[in-house]
């Protein structure tokens, strides 16, 4: 037996040898690495986990719940977009869950650690497989966003655990709560990467989840745990239950079953096909300049970009009351637009003589913005010392600006992305500043505001919503209830190279169009530009790594869905049920050790 396992992992060990070895060179020799560190990372993984003899191939039993991870580890991979495959997402975490069981019957050394091994490894394998793209943009950064947030999965799975040991009925009962709560946390805090949130899995099944105007993406994840949950059950207890005696209990699970998947799946599917498009049209033109970020975006002249777009848009202006739109960080990025003096910068004058006239034109851009404190003024949190004039500060913004005739109006990005636009922490996690520099970032981070600026174009109420900002539901209802008719998503997703990233950047986002019912008008430097109606369903796509204009109309939609008011008020409830789970458990802990002692 032991010679098995010593053959099985000199095995996988070769294979994860050669991949490293392989991918190593050919990343080495290109510019842009594609899909290669999916390879990389996998390979290096599969080293790791072929070394690690005592606690995954010492026996039978640590054979079968590698293989039962991995194929949770799979599923969850296939299940989430770009691939239509998220009904998968159904069956995902049963294996792992199967798994667990076992190991809490069979093992009783080390038996924490070994439920933590195996989580960590299907979660890890999970978050490389989904969001190996991120390594196209920064290498090392990224494999620390896949290992502090697989080491963040582990916390609710492990919280179920530990809850099963106290209250054996309630360990799986207790997971859906927990994991909830986990996502619900994920989203708010500054280190927050919710990416992988599973109710993002239905992104490429619109069509399934039109239900979300009610729920958010918290309805899905619900959804997902249910099911996973019911079946595992049913499988757990099929062997219990007699074939004649118990003829009610073996068909309970499957009817149950059947009905928590088409219920909800019918429902949707009604609303899809009888909801029709709310509100007034307004014309857009979406210009999508093509800019390669790595080599050319932040090094080519900023008049040159401004002149290909005016050449793009040149067959359009005839027409009159369009809302220009143009990407995240179009301009501003060698000389910031300076927000405390932005009638002074010319560049907002040739904007208004070249595309905002007497036609009743608007420009709505993505910005690089500074804003210069006046003296005396107390510097925010993301202020900077000047480096001319010391005792001076400024800060930065990632922004958004809209040109009018007469006036102008500035958002601020909000939502920033960990360690290239915020140091989260700074003050308690001092150590994570190497990957902030590795990711371009700075310990001061761009500034942020705290109200969600709707801009007011004229004739429609426009929510201008940045990049990173698009996968968050609960934020963007802030943009709603201050009057937001239609959505503008802003937008540079080349960083990553022609890989899943920019496809699941695009779905995720439309999710905001079903959760509001808004139509949404997106803007990508390299693509892909396009609009997306209230069902949630794309229009006009303009395709990744071309130039163009995409010229539309999108609806301006002054109704509130019941989202918009609520929130994620299942992940509310979510938090105060595992905050009983958890004061239950250590009740019982108390009790125990007291009864110990006595």
């Amino acid at each position: 037996m032991q010679m098995r396992y010593n053959k099985a992992q000199l095995v996988a060990l070769s294979i994860g040898l050669v991949g490293v070895i392989t991918t190593s060179y050919l990343m080495s020799q290109q510019r842009f690495w594609s899909y290669l560190p999916l390879g990389l990372f996998l390979a290096t993984w599969t080293i790791i986990v072929s070394l690690s003899k005592k606690l995954l191939w010492s026996d039978d039993s640590k054979i079968k719940y590698l293989i039962y991870s991995t194929l949770s580890a799979i599923i969850l991979s296939l299940g989430f977009p770009p691939l239509p495959l998220a009904p998968l997402m159904f069956v995902a975490f049963v294996p792992l869950m199967i798994a667990s069981e076992k190991i809490e019957k069979s093992e009783r050394k080390n038996r924490t650690l070994i439920q933590w091994t195996y989580a960590y490894h299907t979660f890890l394998v999970w978050n490389i497989c989904t969001t190996f793209w991120v390594a196209n943009s920064a290498l090392i950064p990224a494999v620390a966003a896949f290992t502090l947030n697989s080491l963040f999965m582990t916390i609710p799975w492990m919280a179920a655990i530990w809850t099963g040991r106290f209250f054996n009925k309630l360990r799986w009962l207790s997971l859906p709560v927990f994991w909830m709560s986990w996502e619900y946390i994920h989203l708010n805090w500054e280190i927050s990467w919710p990416w992988l949130s599973i109710g993002n899995s239905f992104a490429s099944n619109v069509r399934w989840i039109q239900w979300y105007e009610f729920t958010g993406i918290f309805g899905g994840a619900l959804w997902i745990w249910l099911i996973n949950v019911l079946l595992f059950f049913w499988i757990k207890n099929r062997s219990n239950i007699s074939q004649k005696s118990d003829f009610p209990k073996r068909v309970l699970y499957p009817i149950a079953i059947l009905c928590s998947i088409l219920i909800p799946l019918l429902i949707s599917l009604y609303i899809f096909h009888h909801y029709e498009e709310k509100g007034r049209s307004k014309k857009v033109l979406i210009v999508q300049s093509n800019y390669e970020p790595h080599y050319q975006k932040f090094e080519v002249d900023e008049d040159l970009q401004f002149n290909k777009c005016m050449q793009l848009l040149e067959p359009y202006l005839a027409d009159s009351g369009q809302l220009v739109i143009f990407p995240e960080t179009s301009f501003g990025n060698s000389l910031p637009f300076e927000l405390t003096a932005l009638e002074a910068d010319n560049r907002l004058h040739q904007w208004r003589e070249m595309i905002v006239d007497s036609n009743h034109r608007s420009l709505l851009s993505g910005i690089t913005a500074k804003r210069q404190y006046f003296p005396g003024e107390v510097p925010g949190p993301s202020a900077r010392e000047s480096r001319r004039r010391p005792g001076h500060y400024y800060e930065i913004s990632n922004a958004a600006l809209l040109a009018l005739p007469e006036s102008s109006a500035y958002y601020n990005k909000s939502r920033l992305v960990p360690g290239a636009e915020i140091f989260p922490y700074r003050k308690i996690l001092p150590f994570l500043k190497p990957i902030v520099d590795m990711l371009g970032g700075s310990i001061e981070g761009f500034a942020r505001q705290s109200q969600r600026t709707v801009f007011n174009e004229g004739d429609c109420k426009i929510a201008p919503v940045i990049c990173y900002e698009s996968i968050y539901g609960e934020f963007l209802a802030g943009f709603i209830r201050n009057g937001a008719e239609a959505i503008c998503i802003l937008t540079n997703d080349g960083w990553w190279d022609d890989t899943p990233g920019y496809k699941q950047h695009l779905m995720i986002g439309a999710l905001r169009a079903i959760e509001f019912r808004r139509d949404i008008a997106r803007a990508a430097n390299t693509g892909i530009s396009c609009t997306i109606d209230q069902r949630g369903i794309v229009h006009h796509a303009r395709a990744y790594d071309t130039e163009g204009v995409v010229a539309a109309e999108i609806q301006l939609n002054d109704e509130h869905s019941l989202y918009s008011f609520t929130g994620d008020v299942i992940a509310h409830i979510a938090i105060a049920a595992s905050a009983i789970f958890l004061i239950l458990c250590l009740w019982k802990a108390l009790r125990f050790r007291f009864k110990k002692r006595n």
